[in-house]
Protein backbone atom coordinates (compact mmCIF):
# COMPACT_ATOMS: atom_id res chain seq x y z
CA UNK A 1 0.00 0.00 0.00
CA UNK A 2 1.08 3.22 -0.51
CA UNK A 3 1.06 6.93 1.58
CA UNK A 4 -0.85 10.24 1.14
CA UNK A 5 -0.50 12.33 3.29
CA UNK A 6 -2.56 15.31 3.26
CA UNK A 7 -0.25 16.97 6.73
CA UNK A 8 3.50 16.80 6.24
CA UNK A 9 3.73 16.38 9.75
CA UNK A 10 4.28 12.89 11.52
CA UNK A 11 0.61 11.10 13.07
CA UNK A 12 0.26 8.57 15.84
CA UNK A 13 1.64 8.32 18.81
CA UNK A 14 5.39 9.61 19.09
CA UNK A 15 5.64 8.95 22.44
CA UNK A 16 6.36 12.57 23.40
CA UNK A 17 4.27 14.87 26.04
CA UNK A 18 1.02 15.63 24.13
CA UNK A 19 1.34 13.13 21.32
CA UNK A 20 -1.97 12.29 19.80
CA UNK A 21 -2.82 9.17 18.67
CA UNK A 22 -3.82 8.23 15.53
CA UNK A 23 -7.63 6.99 14.96
CA UNK A 24 -7.65 4.37 12.91
CA UNK A 25 -10.20 4.40 10.12
CA UNK A 26 -11.19 3.26 6.45
CA UNK A 27 -12.88 4.84 3.42
CA UNK A 28 -13.82 3.19 0.49
CA UNK A 29 -13.94 4.65 -3.51
CA UNK A 30 -16.78 2.86 -6.31
CA UNK A 31 -16.38 3.71 -9.46
CA UNK A 32 -18.84 3.60 -12.44
CA UNK A 33 -18.27 4.72 -16.43
CA UNK A 34 -15.86 7.85 -15.66
CA UNK A 35 -17.36 8.53 -12.32
CA UNK A 36 -17.02 8.36 -8.72
CA UNK A 37 -18.88 7.41 -5.23
CA UNK A 38 -18.93 10.60 -3.30
CA UNK A 39 -20.68 11.89 -0.34
CA UNK A 40 -20.93 15.28 1.06
CA UNK A 41 -20.48 15.46 4.71
CA UNK A 42 -23.68 16.66 6.84
CA UNK A 43 -22.13 17.16 9.88
CA UNK A 44 -18.46 17.61 11.91
CA UNK A 45 -15.15 19.75 10.72
CA UNK A 46 -15.72 18.73 6.77
CA UNK A 47 -19.68 19.62 7.05
CA UNK A 48 -20.42 20.56 3.00
CA UNK A 49 -17.42 19.04 2.21
CA UNK A 50 -17.43 16.40 -0.77
CA UNK A 51 -15.32 12.75 0.58
CA UNK A 52 -15.02 9.22 0.11
CA UNK A 53 -17.64 7.65 2.35
CA UNK A 54 -16.23 6.39 5.31
CA UNK A 55 -15.10 6.69 9.12
CA UNK A 56 -13.33 5.02 12.48
CA UNK A 57 -13.57 1.42 13.04
CA UNK A 58 -15.81 -0.04 15.61
CA UNK A 59 -14.74 -2.62 18.34
CA UNK A 60 -12.94 -5.27 16.55
CA UNK A 61 -13.76 -5.23 12.85
CA UNK A 62 -10.85 -4.62 10.30
CA UNK A 63 -10.31 -1.92 7.34
CA UNK A 64 -12.38 -3.48 4.90
CA UNK A 65 -15.53 -4.19 7.57
CA UNK A 66 -15.39 -0.81 8.55
CA UNK A 67 -15.03 0.86 4.36
CA UNK A 68 -18.26 -1.65 3.58
CA UNK A 69 -19.97 -0.46 7.24
CA UNK A 70 -19.51 2.72 6.15
CA UNK A 71 -20.52 2.61 2.69
CA UNK A 72 -23.70 0.66 3.18
CA UNK A 73 -24.68 3.45 6.68
CA UNK A 74 -23.96 6.38 4.12
CA UNK A 75 -24.85 5.55 1.09
CA UNK A 76 -27.07 2.32 1.49
CA UNK A 77 -24.65 0.39 -1.32
CA UNK A 78 -23.69 -3.02 -0.27
CA UNK A 79 -19.77 -3.28 -2.14
CA UNK A 80 -18.47 -6.34 -4.35
CA UNK A 81 -14.80 -6.74 -4.36
CA UNK A 82 -12.89 -4.25 -2.56
CA UNK A 83 -9.18 -4.04 -3.20
CA UNK A 84 -7.03 -1.79 -0.46
CA UNK A 85 -5.43 0.74 -2.46
CA UNK A 86 -3.62 3.54 -0.02
CA UNK A 87 -3.10 4.67 3.04
CA UNK A 88 -4.51 8.40 4.08
CA UNK A 89 -3.25 10.54 7.10
CA UNK A 90 -5.91 12.90 7.94
CA UNK A 91 -5.58 15.95 10.48
CA UNK A 92 -8.49 17.90 12.22
CA UNK A 93 -6.98 20.84 14.13
CA UNK A 94 -8.24 21.74 17.04
CA UNK A 95 -11.09 24.57 17.65
CA UNK A 96 -12.54 26.35 20.49
CA UNK A 97 -14.00 23.49 22.65
CA UNK A 98 -12.58 20.24 20.79
CA UNK A 99 -9.12 18.40 20.34
CA UNK A 100 -7.02 17.97 17.21
CA UNK A 101 -7.77 14.75 15.78
CA UNK A 102 -5.82 12.40 13.69
CA UNK A 103 -6.91 9.78 11.56
CA UNK A 104 -5.06 7.02 9.84
CA UNK A 105 -7.28 5.96 7.09
CA UNK A 106 -6.79 2.91 4.69
CA UNK A 107 -8.36 3.68 1.45
CA UNK A 108 -9.89 0.76 -0.28
CA UNK A 109 -11.75 0.84 -4.45
CA UNK A 110 -13.95 -1.19 -6.08
CA UNK A 111 -16.44 -0.84 -8.98
CA UNK A 112 -19.88 0.04 -8.11
CA UNK A 113 -22.83 -2.72 -8.73
CA UNK A 114 -24.81 -2.75 -11.86
CA UNK A 115 -27.98 -0.38 -11.06
CA UNK A 116 -26.77 0.64 -7.78
CA UNK A 117 -28.65 4.20 -6.81
CA UNK A 118 -26.70 5.64 -3.43
CA UNK A 119 -28.75 7.29 -0.70
CA UNK A 120 -27.65 9.24 1.61
CA UNK A 121 -27.77 8.80 5.32
CA UNK A 122 -25.83 9.10 8.76
CA UNK A 123 -23.51 11.75 8.47
CA UNK A 124 -23.68 12.20 4.91
CA UNK A 125 -25.98 14.92 3.35
CA UNK A 126 -25.69 14.12 0.04
CA UNK A 127 -23.94 10.93 -2.18
CA UNK A 128 -24.07 10.58 -4.98
CA UNK A 129 -21.83 9.56 -8.78
CA UNK A 130 -19.54 12.45 -10.00
CA UNK A 131 -17.47 12.35 -13.02
CA UNK A 132 -14.02 12.13 -12.15
CA UNK A 133 -13.08 15.08 -14.27
CA UNK A 134 -15.59 17.69 -11.85
CA UNK A 135 -14.34 16.53 -8.30
CA UNK A 136 -11.60 19.65 -8.76
CA UNK A 137 -14.12 21.92 -9.15
CA UNK A 138 -15.92 21.15 -5.34
CA UNK A 139 -15.22 21.78 -2.42
CA UNK A 140 -13.66 18.24 -1.16
CA UNK A 141 -11.70 16.69 1.87
CA UNK A 142 -8.08 17.29 2.07
CA UNK A 143 -6.08 14.80 -0.33
CA UNK A 144 -9.06 13.35 -1.68
CA UNK A 145 -8.06 14.28 -5.99
CA UNK A 146 -4.56 11.87 -4.97
CA UNK A 147 -6.53 9.30 -3.29
CA UNK A 148 -9.17 9.37 -6.91
CA UNK A 149 -6.46 8.99 -8.84
CA UNK A 150 -4.41 6.21 -7.40
CA UNK A 151 -7.24 4.26 -6.45
CA UNK A 152 -8.78 4.86 -10.50
CA UNK A 153 -5.51 3.46 -11.38
CA UNK A 154 -5.70 0.36 -9.89
CA UNK A 155 -9.52 -0.26 -10.54
CA UNK A 156 -8.39 0.33 -13.82
CA UNK A 157 -5.82 -2.37 -13.81
CA UNK A 158 -8.69 -5.04 -12.15
CA UNK A 159 -8.97 -5.83 -8.47
CA UNK A 160 -7.12 -9.21 -8.71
Amino acid sequence: MSTSNSNSQPVGNSGGIGAIKAIPAASVLLFRDGSVLLIRRGTGAYKGSWSAPGGHLEGQETHEDAARRELLEETGIVAGNLVAVTQHWLRIPATSGTQELRYEIAVFAGVAPDNCHPQAASDAAEARFIPIRDVGNLPITDGLVGIISACWDRVSRGLE
